[in-house]
């Protein structure tokens, strides 16, 4: 279900979307709060999805796949040890520069409306990119009642951008789900590993919240 959405949206944004696959324990079943699953798996998907487009844009043949892989906890769960889901989303959109992966996980700050892909000068990557980092505005950039230069202002527009919403661009997509992701804690997260200019692997783990059961969420 995410993954339809995110190519859908894909599709209208940005013209193209790479191919899904789905790897690991594909059977595994989770109790978890799925309105947060959802929220989380489609944040970083639309980084992944975008990434991979903007980045073999000029590339000849087809995108290079987005690949997701679960595994579940293997041990017996107890009150001491919590069973566990990991999901690590796999993506080669050309990783992150090191001088943005201190904005990565900060609100207010995104790529959208950025010039340019990867930076061609080396390491600096302030010029754009797929996971480049470009502040909003101001203090949560709040203004006035027409919208105008405000944070409103700017989720309404991205969200008219097309009927489903937007890829990118509102700047609080992978902090909110970071958020979400560690909200029932016992070490659960969400950690990003970046290989600059090849692609960026997502580790997801959450904590189980009830064993007798609960709604599962498609991928």
């Amino acid at each position: 279900m995410c993954a339809r959405f995110v190519t859908e949206l894909s599709d209208a944004t940005l013209g193209t979307s790479p191919r899904l696959v789905l790897e690991g324990d594909l059977d595994a079943t989770f109790p978890y709060v799925p309105v947060h699953l959802e929220y989380i798996l489609t944040e970083v998907l639309k980084n992944s999805y975008r990434a991979t487009v903007e980045h073999h844009h000029d590339d000849p043949g087809p995108l290079p796949p987005v690949v997701v892989t679960i595994a579940s906890s293997l041990l017996p769960p107890s009150p001491q040890r919590p069973a566990y889901m990991s999901i690590r989303i796999r993506d080669q959109g050309g990783g992150v520069s090191p001088a943005n992966m201190k904005n990565i996980f900060s609100y207010a700050f995104t790529t959208a409306g950025s010039k340019g892909a990867l930076s061609p000068t080396g390491d600096d990557g302030l010029d754009g990119g797929p996971y480049a980092a470009q502040h909003v505005g101001g203090i949560a950039a709040i203004g006035d009642d027409s919208g105008a230069g405000s944070l409103f202002g700017e989720i309404t527009g991205k969200g008219l951008q097309t009927g489903l919403g937007s890829i990118a661009g509102l700047g609080y997509g992978l902090p909110l789900a970071r958020l979400y992701a560690s909200y029932f804690g016992g070490g659960s997260g969400l950690d990003l590993v970046p290989l600059y200019r090849f692609g960026t692997d997502v580790f997801i783990k959450l904590r189980a919240l009830d064993m007798k059961g609960g709604d599962e969420v498609m991928i």
